[in-house]
């Protein structure tokens, strides 16, 4: 709200907190939670730009003016609330989704679209009057995020998106050019898993294991935290609280604790001296797609590959195994049962899993455009017999594996690339042949065909999609072996409508299609289908599986009341058994004719989105992500401790007493009782950013918050404060600290582009604290947040920012940028010194290093990921690092010990 009352968001801004806000609406709506006063004020942002959806459920509520919100039968804030609120009749999700609309036209204008004198007036304006056009107001909004507004506030609630997730959709979609993130990669490498320097998959026989508990959805690379109501929060973070350590891990350890570490083959990792963990439950957006081959199933997610055996046993593999990156978004098989391997947007290049007769990973093979392929970004792979592959990519080329080697395809010819990229958009999303030997394509803009050598557009039936639409999304093509008939899932643009076609072959014409009408119990939109070798039919939606038999045509519909675990599905698959196999959420699952079996990778990291991590007194450490999920690690052990269910930024141990930075205020754990501090106790605001202990009087405690700098003594209870305004901070916000190796302790400041200010350092020094280098200040205002913090072995400070990265030695201050070999213009989320060498944790080009030789830029090489989250140097010298999709430790210089 503060950010809107200063005008228009810049658009990229405006993408990223809604994604956040949506997809924990979303998350709010799949468990049968209404909220019914979206608005800016209710949503919170943190250090990073996390967005977080608070408040959910109406609590006291205060009169005075058109904002306020209401009690009785019209529940909300007026200048939010929907018709149907306005005209006090029941409401259902739409009726969120016309408020979050609400918040997206505020965060584009800097205004609600419906002001008036009084509450009165303001409902009625919803009920009765068109909506101002957001494009009149702030001509800067694009024309296709108009449309997004235009029909989020419809007012009949049939008209709007029916899901926060279809609305994200489309606004993702209308702000493409935001939505796609740099990536780059390395020199192509061939790397035998035989080889000394790589080590082998762990090996776990599989058990059979009641469904994981529901995870949230993360948006890409950025945090999202719901908190439901005021009554979580004084069930879990009062002084009454009941849950401790004890009563919660006894329960924990059962289900997720387990040693993660496998036992290697070869002589050494792939990288010595790092260790990856990963959770193949990867991130929200990335289906879990299925393979079956004579060895097995194979399973894509964010944290790498997992092959599932006959035998019943299961290797996972990461790039500590030789991929050169984890995040996998596309796979398949070709037909000698080799596994093939892209991450689309996110990563470059494609690999190969070359397999064996014994059904073992011998070579994993890795191609860029340095050795073959036109283009880094494959999105789907078509496997065309003799070990031929076709890959659908990036400007809509289609590209040839020859089993040797990767050629741009004969097809389409060079003068039908145009009419590719014009009928198909700037990539190849889907691919399938059908028996009459017509290769289809699917992209962004629609669909196409490959018959005879020539390529032609395929228009589609008006009849059967929604009309007036300026582009079909193609994302699913399913080619019936049977019937001959091709399946396509089609979202309408901007209606944001899926429907389901089934094309089939004129007969005796050849060449010729026709569409037929599909019934209306097929889901919608259709993420997966397969014809089963027995006949029968299979199709997947969001939440739901259908089973159509071939010859009855009776239809079986499946979802979480027959037992399939999580509550989004992705993919189905029949083995060399016949038996089906679907990937959801949370666990791959069988059905073996009666009911549905989940499997799960067991011992395996229990979070993502890490944020932070401390080290207790024995040695063991505790991390925490950004939805409050605290696990522990110890001698290999991962063990899930508690879920504080609120928005976290940092954890830090003293003595046995466990502090938690978050969005709803501090939080204290000790004696298996549960503490949270707020503003009415002494805190200067809510949002705690940073925490550490004091390095000389072990009772004090170090508090950096959004408002300025607090100090708890904890053994007098005593509170101190310092601001901006009363003691001449740089910034508003205190958001990093950091201890030295003589004692002295540093804060990182920081400001929004909203406060005055900008970002600064001081230090500790005499009992009061000394702003460094304010000489020579290098941080211009408005640059935003100090991320970290550390010293080097030449007394030298090293700063991180949200953009650039600044060295102090001790007189004058020097900035680092491209032209010296180091990144820029990103958050830099972690600086850790390892005796000569400096590490740099940057948010999205990875892990970097800087030494007397200068700068190296390790990018995903170690990591296997290059959005990484923040660094921390363990007491016994092993430094973690903190991704998106996982965890690395590190033991020394890997480079240094790598042939």
């Amino acid at each position: 709200k503060d950010l809107t009352s200063q005008g228009p968001l810049p658009l990229p801004d405006v993408l990223d907190y809604f994604l956040q806000i949506a997809d924990a609406l979303h998350y709010a709506h799949q468990h049968g939670v209404v909220h019914r006063d979206v608005k800016t004020s209710n949503v919170l942002l943190g250090e990073g730009g996390q967005a977080y959806l608070t408040d959910f459920g109406i609590a006291k509520l205060t009169a005075g003016t058109e904002h306020f919100t209401g009690t009785g039968a019209i529940i909300g804030t007026p200048a939010y609330m929907s018709p149907e609120q306005c005209s006090g009749m029941p409401v259902d999700a739409r009726s969120d989704i016309y408020s979050l609309g609400i918040v997206l036209y505020e965060m584009l204008t800097g205004r609600v679209p419906f002001e008036a004198e009084t509450p009165v007036a303001v409902v009625l304006k919803h009920l009765q009057e068109p909506l101002p056009s957001p494009r009149r107001i702030n001509p800067n909004i694009p024309e296709s995020v108009e449309k997004v507004i235009l029909r989020a506030l419809a007012k009949d609630p049939t008209d709007r998106f029916q899901s926060a997730r279809e609305m994200a959709e489309a606004l993702r979609y209308a702000f493409d050019a935001f939505a796609q993130r740099r990536t780059a990669g390395g020199p192509a490498v061939v790397r035998p898993l035989s080889d000394p320097t790589l080590a082998q998959a762990t090996h776990v026989h599989i058990a059979a294991q009641a469904p994981a508990q529901k995870r949230r959805w993360p948006v890409a690379l950025l945090a999202v935290v719901i908190v439901l109501a005021a009554g979580i929060a004084a069930l879990l973070l009062s002084n009454r609280a009941e849950d401790g350590p004890s009563s919660v891990q006894t329960e924990a350890v059962a289900a997720v604790t387990g040693v993660v570490e496998g036992t290697p083959i070869a002589n050494s990792r792939v990288e010595p001296g790092s260790t990856i963990f990963t959770s193949t439950r990867g991130l929200a957006w990335e289906d879990r797609q299925l393979v079956a081959t004579q060895h097995g199933i194979w399973m894509s997610s964010g944290g790498g590959v997992v092959h599932w055996k006959p035998d019943g046993t299961y290797t996972k593999y990461t790039s500590d195994d030789g991929l050169a990156y984890n995040n996998i978004q596309t796979i398949a098989a070709d037909s000698s049962g080799n596994i093939w391997l892209a991450g689309g947007s996110d990563q470059w290049g494609a690999m190969r899993l070359v397999v064996g007769p014994d059904g073992e990973v011998s070579t994993v093979d890795y191609f860029d455009v340095d050795n073959g392929l036109q283009s880094p970004h494959i999105w789907t792979f078509l496997s065309e017999g003799n070990e031929v592959m076709l890959a659908g990519t990036y400007d809509s080329y289609l590209e040839l594996w020859t089993g040797d080697s990767w050629r741009k395809s004969d097809t389409p010819h060079p003068d039908e690339i145009k009419l590719l990229q014009t009928n198909l958009g700037d990539r190849i999303w889907a691919l399938a042949r059908t028996p009459d030997g017509s290769l289809w394509a699917g992209g962004p803009l629609g669909l196409m065909r490959e018959f005879q050598g020539k390529w032609q557009a395929i228009p589609l039936p008006e009849q059967l999609v929604a009309a007036d639409q300026e582009e079909y999304n193609i994302g699913l093509l399913y080619a019936d072996p049977v019937s001959g008939a091709l399946w396509v899932d089609v979202m309408g643009y901007p209606s944001y409508e899926h429907a389901v076609l089934r094309g089939v072959p004129v007969e005796d014409q050849p060449g010729r299609w026709k569409w037929e009408p599909v019934e209306a119990w097929v889901p919608r939109p259709l993420k997966s289908i397969i014809r089963a070798s027995d006949g029968t039919l299979w199709m997947v939606g969001y939440g739901t599986v259908i089973r159509v038999d071939k010859t009855s045509g009776e239809r079986t519909a499946f979802d979480g009341s027959s037992g399939i675990p999580g509550h989004e599905y992705f993919d189905i698959v029949e083995d060399a058994e016949g038996t089906i196999w679907l990937s959801t959420n949370t666990a791959l699952v069988k059905y073996d004719g009666t009911r549905w079996i989940p499997f799960e990778v067991e011992n395996e990291l229990p979070l993502n989105e890490t944020v932070a991590v401390t080290e207790a007194s024995d040695g063991s450490l505790w991390f925490i992500n950004d939805f409050g999920a605290l696990v522990k690690y110890t001698d290999g052990t991962w063990t899930a401790v508690h879920e504080f269910q609120t928005p976290t930024t940092d954890l830090i141990f003293q003595g046995e007493t466990l502090w938690i930075a978050s969005g709803e205020g501090l939080i204290r754990w000790q004696n298996d009782k549960l503490t949270l501090y707020r503003p009415e106790d002494g805190l200067l605001a809510p949002e705690v950013l940073a925490l550490e202990v004091d390095p000389v009087d072990p009772a004090v405690l170090w508090i950096g918050t959004r408002g300025g700098l607090n100090s708890f003594n904890t053994a007098t209870e005593a509170w101190t404060a310092w601001t901006q305004k009363q003691d001449g901070l740089p910034g508003p916000a205190v958001t990093a600290f950091y201890i030295d190796p003589s004692g002295t302790l540093w804060a990182g400041l920081g400001a929004a582009e909203t406060d005055p200010g900008s970002a600064g350092v001081m230090r500790w020094q005499n009992r009061q604290w000394e702003i460094v280098g304010t000489a020579d200040d290098p941080f211009p205002a408005g640059e935003g947040w100090v991320m970290s913090i550390t010293t080097d072995n030449q007394d030298g400070l090293w700063v991180g920012t949200n953009v650039f990265i600044y060295h102090w030695d001790g007189t004058a201050w020097r900035q680092y940028t491209e032209a010296d070999g180091a990144p820029e213009h990103m958050p830099f989320r972690g600086i850790v010194s390892d005796g000569d060498i400096t590490w740099f944790a940057s948010e999205y080009y990875g892990l970097y290093r800087h030494d007397s030789m200068g700068w190296v830029g390790l990018r995903r090489t170690i990591t296997g990921t290059e959005y990484l989250r923040g660094l921390y140097r363990a007491s016994d010298g092993a430094i973690w690092v903190l991704t998106y999709n996982g965890i690395v430790r590190l033991v020394g210089d890997p480079l240094a010990a790598a042939p």
